[in-house]
Order: structure tokens, then C-alpha cells, then sequence
């Protein structure tokens, strides 16, 4: 997948963020973050479509309905590799602009699972450390 040479991210995706909760957040950062969360869900769909695929080769006769979920998932993955790609250099276009928190706030009233908000919105980082030892979304 291609990514801006400029992005560094630090093992679990994330761009590291040295800022506090309350301060304005690089859009750049959000964005960069966003395309990391994408480029996984993109991985994590190939990792699925593989599997799937070398169980069906020991399959005599293979539904069409199952060759059809491995294309969707293929689609999905593509779209994924897409949508991160995007943010990752639309994030390159936004270097100079900030997220208040209040619109930070704004954004994370959509979204369910805590885990993604706080890729995309990272928090101090020791609060970071504490919610990625063991924790898990519930649904």
C-alpha cells in the first residue's frame, strides 16, 4: 500500500501525540491516525479473505454465494487500502490546521467502540497506557 514517506507511526498504528487532552489536536494527527485505523481494517480483511479462500479450495463445490461474499471482501479491502491512502495524504494538506476539543468532543459522540476513539484522538499518554492494558469494547 503506498504512504507517505513523512508519516511515522509508533507500533500500534498511532502517530505519538505529545499534547494535552484539552488542547487543539493537529488535524494532520487525525487524519494520519484515521488512515492508520484503515490501513489495519484493510490488513485484517486480507488476512479473512485468505483464509476463507484456502478453506474453499478443499471444498469440492463451492457455493456461489460464497464466491460472492470473497468479492465483497475483496471490494471492502480495496476500499479500505483506498480510504487510507486518501487520509494519509489529505492528512500531508492539513499540517497547519487544529481540531478544538470541543469539536473533538463533537466527532466522538458518533462513534461506539472507545478503542477507535482513542486511536483517532489520542489522549495523554499515560491515560493511553492504562486503556490499552488489557482493556476490550463491549457490545
Amino acid at each position: 500500500m503506498l504512504r507517505p514517506e513523512s508519516l511515522t507511526h509508533t507500533i500500534d498504528g498511532t502517530v505519538p501525540r505529545n499534547e494535552c487532552a484539552d488542547s487543539n489536536l493537529s488535524k494532520s494527527l487525525v487524519f494520519e491516525n484515521l488512515s492508520s485505523v484503515l490501513d489495519g481494517l484493510a490488513d485484517l480483511c486480507a488476512v479473512i479473505q485468505s483464509e476463507i479462500g484456502e478453506t474453499v479450495s478443499e471444498i469440492s463445490v463451492c457455493p456461489d454465494s460464497l464466491i460472492s461474499h470473497l468479492q465483497n471482501i475483496d471490494r471492502l479491502q480495496q476500499n479500505l487500502e483506498d480510504l487510507s491512502t486518501f487520509h494519509a495524504v489529505f492528512a500531508t494538506l492539513t499540517q497547519d490546521e487544529t481540531l478544538a476539543f470541543h469539536e473533538q468532543d463533537a466527532l466522538e459522540k458518533y462513534m461506539v467502540l472507545s478503542s477507535l476513539k482513542s486511536r483517532l484522538f489520542p489522549a495523554k499518554q499515560e491515560e493511553t497506557e492504562i486503556k490499552q492494558s488489557g482493556a476490550f469494547d463491549l457490545f
